[in-house]
Protein backbone atom coordinates (compact mmCIF):
# COMPACT_ATOMS: atom_id res chain seq x y z
CA UNK A 1 0.00 0.00 0.00
CA UNK A 2 1.25 3.38 -0.71
CA UNK A 3 2.00 6.04 1.25
CA UNK A 4 0.03 8.97 1.01
CA UNK A 5 2.15 12.15 1.90
CA UNK A 6 0.80 14.97 4.17
CA UNK A 7 2.86 17.72 5.14
CA UNK A 8 3.38 17.73 8.88
CA UNK A 9 1.66 20.86 10.32
CA UNK A 10 2.72 21.96 13.82
CA UNK A 11 0.91 23.16 16.03
CA UNK A 12 0.94 26.66 15.65
CA UNK A 13 -0.18 26.86 12.01
CA UNK A 14 -3.01 24.57 12.85
CA UNK A 15 -4.17 27.71 15.59
CA UNK A 16 -3.50 29.85 12.14
CA UNK A 17 -5.41 28.18 10.18
CA UNK A 18 -8.36 27.49 12.42
CA UNK A 19 -8.35 31.64 13.03
CA UNK A 20 -8.52 32.36 9.62
CA UNK A 21 -11.57 30.00 9.38
CA UNK A 22 -13.43 31.65 12.14
CA UNK A 23 -12.75 34.85 11.25
CA UNK A 24 -14.03 34.33 7.69
CA UNK A 25 -17.25 32.58 9.35
CA UNK A 26 -17.64 35.42 12.21
CA UNK A 27 -17.39 37.93 9.20
CA UNK A 28 -20.15 36.02 7.15
CA UNK A 29 -22.09 35.75 9.97
CA UNK A 30 -22.02 38.93 11.24
CA UNK A 31 -22.70 40.57 7.52
CA UNK A 32 -25.78 38.54 7.47
CA UNK A 33 -26.85 39.78 10.81
CA UNK A 34 -26.55 43.59 9.73
CA UNK A 35 -28.09 42.45 6.40
CA UNK A 36 -31.37 41.18 8.38
CA UNK A 37 -31.31 44.23 10.39
CA UNK A 38 -30.83 46.76 7.87
CA UNK A 39 -33.85 44.20 6.06
CA UNK A 40 -36.22 44.68 8.63
CA UNK A 41 -35.95 48.46 9.75
CA UNK A 42 -36.32 49.15 5.61
CA UNK A 43 -39.55 46.95 6.03
CA UNK A 44 -40.55 48.65 9.21
CA UNK A 45 -40.15 51.96 7.93
CA UNK A 46 -41.92 51.27 4.97
CA UNK A 47 -44.77 50.00 6.97
CA UNK A 48 -44.62 52.88 8.73
CA UNK A 49 -44.75 55.33 6.30
CA UNK A 50 -47.98 53.49 5.35
CA UNK A 51 -49.68 53.48 8.17
CA UNK A 52 -49.06 57.02 8.05
CA UNK A 53 -50.30 57.64 4.67
CA UNK A 54 -53.62 55.68 5.79
CA UNK A 55 -54.12 57.10 9.14
CA UNK A 56 -54.85 60.25 7.22
CA UNK A 57 -51.91 62.00 8.79
CA UNK A 58 -50.66 62.40 5.13
CA UNK A 59 -52.34 62.91 1.75
CA UNK A 60 -50.42 61.52 -0.33
CA UNK A 61 -48.30 58.42 0.13
CA UNK A 62 -44.51 59.78 1.04
CA UNK A 63 -41.71 57.54 2.16
CA UNK A 64 -39.70 60.21 5.02
CA UNK A 65 -35.97 60.59 4.31
CA UNK A 66 -32.96 58.85 5.87
CA UNK A 67 -31.86 62.41 6.91
CA UNK A 68 -35.34 63.53 8.51
CA UNK A 69 -34.96 60.07 10.44
CA UNK A 70 -31.63 60.65 11.32
CA UNK A 71 -32.08 63.70 12.83
CA UNK A 72 -35.53 62.64 14.79
CA UNK A 73 -33.43 59.69 16.30
CA UNK A 74 -30.18 61.60 17.28
CA UNK A 75 -29.37 65.16 16.00
CA UNK A 76 -26.40 65.79 17.55
CA UNK A 77 -24.66 62.73 15.74
CA UNK A 78 -25.76 63.49 12.42
CA UNK A 79 -24.15 67.44 13.38
CA UNK A 80 -20.87 65.42 14.76
CA UNK A 81 -20.92 63.78 11.59
CA UNK A 82 -20.87 66.42 9.38
CA UNK A 83 -18.53 68.31 11.18
CA UNK A 84 -16.21 65.50 11.13
CA UNK A 85 -16.42 64.73 7.25
CA UNK A 86 -15.96 68.59 6.58
CA UNK A 87 -12.78 69.15 8.67
CA UNK A 88 -11.35 66.02 8.47
CA UNK A 89 -12.11 64.73 5.00
CA UNK A 90 -12.70 65.80 1.71
CA UNK A 91 -15.59 69.05 2.59
CA UNK A 92 -17.24 67.48 -0.66
CA UNK A 93 -17.95 64.22 0.54
CA UNK A 94 -20.71 66.16 2.63
CA UNK A 95 -22.41 68.83 0.26
CA UNK A 96 -23.04 66.76 -2.58
CA UNK A 97 -22.77 63.28 -1.96
CA UNK A 98 -24.06 62.78 1.37
CA UNK A 99 -26.24 65.69 1.93
CA UNK A 100 -27.74 64.19 -1.51
CA UNK A 101 -27.92 60.44 0.56
CA UNK A 102 -30.11 61.76 3.02
CA UNK A 103 -33.13 63.48 1.07
CA UNK A 104 -33.54 60.14 -0.46
CA UNK A 105 -36.41 58.17 1.29
CA UNK A 106 -35.08 55.56 3.75
CA UNK A 107 -36.64 52.60 3.14
CA UNK A 108 -35.05 51.48 -0.20
CA UNK A 109 -31.52 52.66 0.92
CA UNK A 110 -32.06 50.55 4.01
CA UNK A 111 -33.08 47.80 1.80
CA UNK A 112 -30.30 48.00 -0.89
CA UNK A 113 -27.47 48.69 1.98
CA UNK A 114 -29.07 45.04 3.60
CA UNK A 115 -29.14 43.38 0.24
CA UNK A 116 -25.41 43.93 0.04
CA UNK A 117 -24.43 42.82 3.29
CA UNK A 118 -26.70 39.82 2.96
CA UNK A 119 -24.90 39.47 -0.76
CA UNK A 120 -21.56 39.89 0.77
CA UNK A 121 -22.14 36.65 4.20
CA UNK A 122 -23.50 34.75 1.03
CA UNK A 123 -20.61 34.59 -0.65
CA UNK A 124 -18.27 31.03 -0.53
Amino acid sequence: MAAIFLPKLGEASLRLLFRRCEGRLMGRWLSRVVGGGLLAAALLLLLLDLWRWRSGETENLSLRPLGEIWFSLDPGSLNLVQAVIERYLLAFLWDPLLLTLLTWAAAPILAALGIFFLWLGARS
